[in-house]
C-alpha cells in the first residue's frame, strides 16, 4: 500500500505576500488598506469580537457601499487576479508527480484565514483536495452570515479533521472521537507538514512538531530587513539583538550586531536595559499580523524613555492610548524608503526625541506600572 503524505498551507504570507485582501479587493472598497485594517483592530476591541469575524464584517459592508456585487463569483474574480509567490501555480502538481514517481500519495489542504472563494479563483484550485478558509453565506447578493471563520488559533481543529478524515466542519462526532491503535486513520501526524509564514501559524506548528510532524516557515525574501535599514542608512549607527542575523549577512561598517534571544538568556535583562538606555531609538518594522507582536520590546523601550518607531499593524497591543507622533511612531506599511525617511528625521530632531521620550515614560507610569498590574489583578483575585 502506498503511504500518504499531507502538505498543509497557510496562503497569506505563504503563498502569496501579505494578505490576499490587500492586492486589490480592499484597494476597490475605495479605503487605504492600512485605514480598513486599523478598523478591523478598533471594532473587534470595542465590541470584544473575534478580529477574523470582524474583519469579515466590515469587509462585507465595505463591498457593499462600493457597490461591489458579495457573491461567489466576485470573489471567485479576484482570486484569478492574485499575484501568488514565484511558482507557486506549479508547486502543488509537480510535487504530486514527484510523489506517485516515489509511490507517495500527496494531498494539499489550505487551512487559512484568507477567503475560501479567492483561493477557488485560484488556477492551481484543482489540484488542492480541500481548502478550510473564510466564507460567506450569500443572500440578496449580500455576505448573509459567515458560513465558516478560521483564525489563527482554530486552525488547529483542521489538522485533526485531515488526521482522522473527518473533512466536513459540520462532522462534530468524527473530529472529536477518540482513535485507538488499529483504528483508521487518514493521515498520521508524523506524514503530515504545515508551511505557515510566523507568529499567526505558531499553534499549528506545535501540534505537528509534538506528534512528530513537520513544520516550515516561509520567508519573504522582499520583506523589509534591518539590514536593508541599516544599508541605506550608513552614516546612523545601529546596533541588532537578534539571533536570526549573522555577522556575514551585514554588508556595511555601521552595525553592532549582538546576539540576543529573549528565550535563551544570552544577555542579562540589566544588559538588555542599558542597551535600550544607550539608543537614541529603537525601530521594530513588524509585518501585519493579528497577533501582538514586538509588544515586549516596545514597553521596555519605553519604560527607559527611548521613542519607538513601529509598524501600524493590525495586532498593535493598544491602539487607545498609543497616539503616533505624541508617544510613538506608527507607519503605515513596511517599504525601505518610508523607514528611512522616517528614522533619518527623528534621529537628527533632538527635540522631537525628547518629547516622545517624556511622553512615553508618561504613558508608562499612568498604564503600566506593575503597581497598576497589582491592583487590576486584585479585581479578579478578591470578590
Amino acid at each position: 500500500m502506498k503511504s500518504k503524505i499531507a502538505l498543509c498551507y497557510d496562503f497569506d504570507g505563504t503563498l502569496c505576500s501579505g494578505y490576499m485582501q490587500n492586492q486589490k479587493l480592499i484597494p476597490d472598497c475605495n479605503i487605504d488598506v492600512g485605514k480598513f485594517w486599523s478598523e478591523v483592530t478598533e471594532y473587534s476591541r470595542e465590541n470584544k469580537i473575534d478580529p477574523t469575524l470582524s474583519y469579515m464584517l466590515l469587509l462585507e459592508n465595505r463591498m457593499y457601499e462600493a457597490g461591489l456585487e458579495i457573491s461567489t463569483g466576485t470573489f471567485l474574480n479576484y482570486g484569478k487576479q492574485l499575484k501568488l509567490f514565484n511558482g507557486v501555480n506549479e508547486w502543488f502538481k509537480r510535487i504530486t508527480l514527484y510523489g506517485l514517481e516515489n509511490k507517495v500519495d500527496i494531498e494539499h489542504y489550505i487551512i487559512s484565514s484568507g477567503l475560501t472563494d479567492m483561493i477557488k479563483g485560484c488556477s492551481f484550485n484543482k489540484e488542492i483536495n480541500k481548502i478550510y478558509a473564510c466564507e460567506y453565506i450569500y443572500k440578496n447578493n449580500r455576505g448573509y452570515w459567515p458560513k465558516l471563520s478560521v483564525n489563527y488559533s482554530n486552525k488547529v481543529q483542521y489538522l485533526y479533521r485531515i488526521h482522522k478524515g473527518a473533512f466536513e466542519v459540520s462532522d462534530q462526532d468524527g473530529v472529536n472521537q477518540k482513535k485507538y491503535f488499529g483504528d483508521y486513520i487518514h493521515v498520521p501526524f508524523e506524514n503530515m507538514v504545515f508551511f505557515g509564514d510566523g507568529e499567526t501559524d505558531v499553534p499549528t506548528f506545535n501540534v505537528l512538531n509534538k506528534n512528530n510532524g513537520k513544520s516550515i516557515c516561509v520567508y519573504e525574501n522582499e520583506n523589509i530587513k534591518s539590514i536593508d535599514i541599516a544599508n541605506k542608512l550608513n552614516k546612523i549607527p545601529f546596533t541588532f539583538i537578534t539571533n536570526r542575523i549573522k555577522d556575514n549577512d551585514i554588508k556595511s561598517n555601521n552595525v553592532t550586531n549582538i546576539l540576543g534571544d529573549w528565550n535563551r538568556g544570552y544577555l542579562s535583562d540589566e544588559e538588555v536595559k542599558t542597551y535600550y538606555e544607550k539608543a537614541r531609538l529603537v525601530i521594530l518594522p513588524i509585518n501585519n499580523t493579528l497577533v501582538s507582536s514586538g509588544q515586549s520590546a516596545g514597553l521596555q523601550a519605553a519604560s527607559v524613555g527611548t521613542p519607538l518607531i513601529t509598524s501600524r499593524t493590525m495586532g498593535f497591543w493598544d491602539y487607545e492610548r498609543y497616539q503616533d507622533r505624541k508617544n510613538i511612531i506608527l507607519l503605515k506599511n513596511n517599504t525601505l524608503e518610508l523607514w528611512a525617511e522616517n528614522i533619518e528625521s527623528l534621529y537628527y530632531d533632538l527635540e522631537k526625541l525628547k518629547e516622545l521620550s517624556k511622553e512615553s515614560l508618561l504613558l508608562i507610569n499612568a498604564n503600566y506600572k506593575l503597581a497598576n498590574f497589582d491592583k487590576e489583578l486584585e479585581k479578579y483575585l478578591f470578590f
